[in-house]
């Protein structure tokens, strides 16, 4: 993972040290919303669905002379989770027990962005991504 890290990295820096060639550095924020839905799988578990979060900051290195190319990277946090119930007897339901997970990631991808036009663009580029954390809590019902 650490190697993985590291290409990464290196990478960043390679596309940062294009200095001579940038034209304007754009900065931004980006949130949003994360949805999970679940999918039924039978009787012995149900699975609720949690509504959760992202944000970061993002920055926009234009490159070029007619600023169409651009590096985009993003620092990014993202939030995820769901709950779980079910029964240790599925026969009888006894014990039903319900447990709650939360998931924190670090995302950093690197997009490349070429402008078609003031509306499209074609982007592309490596994403890098490390659980932070993992909470799971159980309560018995």
């Amino acid at each position: 993972m650490l190697k993985y890290i590291y290409i990464f990295l290196i990478f960043i820096l390679l596309a940062l040290n294009i200095t001579s060639q940038v034209k304007e550095i754009k900065f931004g924020l980006k949130a949003g919303v994360n949805f999970l839905i679940p999918q039924d799988i039978g009787d012995q578990r149900t699975f609720k669905g949690s509504v959760l979060y992202h944000m970061g900051v993002v920055p926009e290195i234009v490159i070029g002379i007619k600023k169409k190319f651009s590096i985009q990277p993003e620092l990014l946090f993202s939030a995820q989770g769901f709950k779980e119930r079910y029964f240790v007897d599925t026969i009888t339901k006894d014990n039903e027990f319900e447990e709650k997970f939360l998931l924190g990631y670090f995302h950093l991808p690197v997009i490349s962005k070429y402008k078609i036009s003031t509306v499209f663009s074609i982007e592309a580029g490596p994403y890098l991504g490390y659980l932070l954390f993992d909470k799971r809590k159980l309560n018995v019902i």
